[in-house]
């Protein structure tokens, strides 16, 4: 039995590559022309622009951005109670839905910033987070600035959550804003 030998084989291969190169030699003779550069767009980060934009649009009349932006001198702080009209089935703005709490914590991420609020419904905490530039968001209104005895030291009240922190119910405020909003 014979071997074959590896270099008759690297030989035919390479006549092969070379008729190739033979049969396809007038393709490439053919100048390639480049195609025009795109134009770029104007703005070097277009991911914040258009978070301005967006922002822009969801708060014209900068009230939510005063509310809740570091910046503000009278931002709300942690600790405040809230009232938050939201609608129920965005696109038709019918039914509104209405939540109080006490605010934990704010989170700043530009036009994704959120507030997430605390209250005691029958017995049973319930947190809900709203985004702040959200079009299904009507209103937010502060009922009281600090709801707590002293003021907080912190940026995140999640020691509201443990049972020895027995918070002032928040149903009072409301009825009594919403009496003073019917007259």
């Amino acid at each position: 039995m014979e071997f074959a030998n590896p270099l008759r084989r690297t030989l035919s291969m390479n006549i092969g590559i070379f008729s190739f190169q033979k049969r396809f030699l007038h393709t490439l003779r053919r100048p390639f022309v480049f195609p025009k550069p795109l134009k770029g767009p104007k703005i070097k980060d277009v991911v914040s622009e258009y978070e301005k934009r967006y922002q822009n649009n969801m708060d014209v009349d900068g009230k939510r951005f005063q509310m809740f932006h570091r910046s503000q001198k009278d931002r709300v702080r942690p600790g405040a109670v809230l009232l938050v009209e939201s609608y129920s089935k965005y696109p038709i703005k019918e039914s509104i839905n209405r939540f109080a709490g006490y605010l934990l914590r704010v989170r700043h991420r530009g036009p994704k910033s959120s507030f997430l609020l605390r209250n005691n419904v029958m017995g049973v905490g319930v947190e809900v987070l709203f985004p702040v530039y959200s079009p299904q968001i009507k209103s937010i209104t502060v009922l009281k600035e600090n709801g707590i005895a002293k003021r907080p030291r912190r940026a995140y009240l999640s020691y509201l959550r443990q049972p020895r922190f027995r918070l002032a119910p928040v149903e009072p405020l409301v009825r009594k804003f919403m009496e003073g909003k019917k007259k």
